[in-house]
């Protein structure tokens, strides 16, 4: 189908690499769009400002066996429209800035 997104090809950001504040923009061409953040277990709230919504606080999984880090998926846009609301806030396109108190990555 048309405008559904590129294909799934990304590069994995090695631990050494992130950061604790990252700027992107959402595309509103295409009809869903989602982000995936990983961090180390920290427990720290990484969250977004501006025109985006919080990444939400608890739904972290676990990534391997050594329990060191987690991911959140997070839907910012659903069938053309409005993504993922958490409490007052809800993910849309536009230009989003997160930022955390530990160092993160984020897959678009």
């Amino acid at each position: 189908m048309a405008d559904q997104g590129d294909p799934e090809l990304v590069n994995v950001v090695p631990a050494g690499q992130r950061q604790s504040s990252s700027s992107f923009c959402v595309d509103p061409t295409y009809e869903e769009t989602s982000i995936v953040v990983i961090r180390g277990k920290q427990r720290e709230k990484s969250r977004t400002s501006g025109s985006s919504a919080l990444a939400p606080s608890r739904g972290w999984t676990p990534i391997g066996t050594r329990d060191e880090y987690e991911f959140v998926p997070v839907d910012l846009q659903r069938s053309g429209g409005p993504g993922q609301a958490f409490g007052d806030k809800v993910c849309q396109t536009g230009l989003h800035r997160m930022k955390s108190e530990g160092p993160f990555t984020a897959t678009i």
